[in-house]
């Protein structure tokens, strides 16, 4: 199963140490187009010192990635994103389709980090260090939604390999 190029696939993975960039352990069933890139905050030079206009250009000053992601709901996408919140999560098959997750509050300073590649085929982006900062689930008549906001260090070009569950 492919992709839409301009949409792009995106995948998750949970790191082991933060910060630092894993090949996603799941790919998400994208709903509508994820807002995914690079920012980039600029403060203006307006030192006095020998200069009569007020601004004498700008300098970058915190380069970050972020972006929200809306995903059909299923027994893998569900975990990850809770896993990175509360700590630590471990799913195993319960049989017959069923899955038991159980998520361990971890009570530390340290966050759970994920890594967040988008792929739009010709443009594929890593952002590591990806820590949730908004969850928000959707339940109705359709398919169970869940929408992911997130924070991370700046992206940074690599490969995907894609590969999706029925």
């Amino acid at each position: 199963m492919a992709h839409i190029q301009r949409r792009g696939g995106v995948g998750i993975g949970l790191e082991a140490t933060p910060g630092t960039a894993v090949t996603p352990a799941y790919w998400l069933q994208v709903d509508g187009n994820p807002t995914i890139g690079d920012k980039f905050e600029f403060a203006n030079i307006e030192s006095a010192r020998g200069r009569v206009e007020k601004s004498q250009g700008q300098k970058l000053m915190k380069k970050k990635g972020e972006g929200s992601v809306e995903m059909i709901l299923d027994e893998v996408a569900c975990v990850i994103p809770l896993a990175m919140i509360l700590g630590s999560g471990i799913s195993a098959s319960a049989g017959g389709g069923l899955y038991t997750h159980t998520l361990t509050i971890a009570n530390s300073n340290t966050p759970k980090t994920g890594t967040i590649v988008l792929d739009r085929i010709t443009d594929i982006r890593k952002f590591a260090g990806s820590v949730i900062t908004g969850l928000e689930l959707k339940v109705s008549d359709g398919f169970a939604m869940m929408k992911m906001d997130f924070v991370s260090n700046e992206s940074a070009t690599g490969a995907a390999s894609e590969s999706y569950s029925t």
